[in-house]
């Protein structure tokens, strides 16, 4: 299906065309959406990555959103870290499908099993009720399939030949590039990010956002952007059309031996953080260059198999359904104290995430200020 009144474009090469293409067929860059009168303003109130929507392409229609982007920063040792697991689905995927599926608003959406990827679109999508259907590989583990068969997608074993979105479409592309937005009003002055590197379309859809914001005056300067990527050996780039075009950016590239993403991994968990060792490997960087580099890290498929918790509910989460049921809408906060703190305030937010994450709570996000304030409420679907 064509963007009806979208223009995609390269920004190495001029490519133009107004078809659903994702990669440039000249330069193999990802396409990007042409856009006017971009302005960077943060709309109080609104959910989710359409703070920004002065700098996103016009959406007809509905914005959709599950309360994603709004990320925290948190310090570790020289270093900040922004956690994308704390994104819906546990990773800053979210973001993008927030954009794609609100220009796209597909009846059906056809996936192969992806990782967090696919983990995403899968649960906008069958929030937003459309059917889902997953192609399940012959080895895939059944704790993985488990989970879209709770969100009631239609698994088949490798049905699905031409999935209905990739990784680079440009509609991604541009939810990623919020979290250059969202540093920005959270810091202000950024000093450097260091951004985990496989293919490189997150570090260059952040590299996209910082631009803009330069075009708009909203910043003087791109930051100083690094990637980060497990040491494999051989030369790392050669061939990869992205990391090629970053390079003559001058976006840095540093190697981290897979030993240190490793105890870095197992340093962030002791913390409450579950990246990958190739997000942590983020971290690793950021610590060796300096003070205040951002890390970012986005969350493990296992945090959101947890989320997703299993079929019977414990006492806990059965009162929490019933006060929250009796309160319309409230925060963790609120509700823990309506039950008059006979369990932990953080053993309440979790049982609140888990039912939220299986479809029985609706888990809102509002905006005041610099506050993001999380509200639950009966999902009565």
């Amino acid at each position: 299906m064509d963007y009806p009144y979208l223009v995609l474009k390269c920004i190495k090469c001029g490519y133009e065309t107004p078809n659903d293409e994702s990669k440039c067929p000249h330069c193999g860059l990802p396409l990007t959406v042409v856009k006017e009168g971009l302005k960077y303003r943060i709309r109080k109130g609104i959910s989710g990555v359409w703070r920004y929507s002065d700098m996103l392409p016009h959406i007809y229609g509905e914005l959709f959103s599950l309360g994603e982007g709004y990320t925290p920063i948190r310090r570790m040792g020289r270093s900040l870290l922004k956690l994308e697991d704390r994104n819906p689905s546990g990773s800053y995927m979210d973001r993008g499908t927030a954009v794609w599926i609100s220009n796209k608003k597909p009846r059906e959406v056809l996936l192969k099993m992806d990782g967090d990827f696919s983990r995403s679109i899968s649960l906008y999508a069958t929030k937003m009720r459309s059917k889902v259907v997953v192609s399940v590989g012959k080895s895939d583990d059944a704790s993985d399939i488990e989970f879209y068969a709770r969100l009631g997608c239609d698994l088949c074993i490798e049905c699905v030949q031409e999935p209905t979105v990739r990784y680079g479409d440009p509609y991604m592309i541009e939810g990623f590039k919020t979290i250059a937005m969202e540093i920005i009003e959270q810091l202000g002055d950024v000093r450097g990010l260091v951004v985990p590197v496989e293919s490189g379309v997150l570090l260059f859809s952040i590299w996209l956002g910082f631009k803009e914001l330069l075009n708009v005056g909203a910043i003087s300067e791109v930051p100083t952007m690094i990637g980060a990527r497990i040491m494999e050996g051989g030369k790392k780039g050669v061939g990869n059309p992205i990391i090629e075009f970053l390079a003559s950016q001058e976006v840095i590239f540093m190697d981290v031996d897979p030993q240190d993403a490793l105890s870095a991994t197992i340093q962030l968990t002791k913390a409450g953080i579950y990246p990958r060792p190739i997000s942590a490997a983020a971290y690793v960087a950021a610590s060796k260059i300096g003070s205040n580099y951002i890390a970012i890290l986005t969350g493990s498929p296992l945090i959101m198999r947890r989320r997703i918790g299993g079929s019977t509910l414990t006492s806990l989460q059965r009162e929490l359904l019933e006060v929250v049921e009796s309160m319309e809408k409230a925060t963790a906060y609120q509700i823990w104290r309506q039950l008059g703190g006979t369990a932990s305030l953080q053993g309440i937010y979790r049982a609140l995430n888990s039912l939220a994450a299986r479809g029985l709570l609706l888990r809102t996000v509002s905006i005041r200020g610099k506050r993001r304030i999380i509200y639950f409420s009966v999902n009565k679907d």
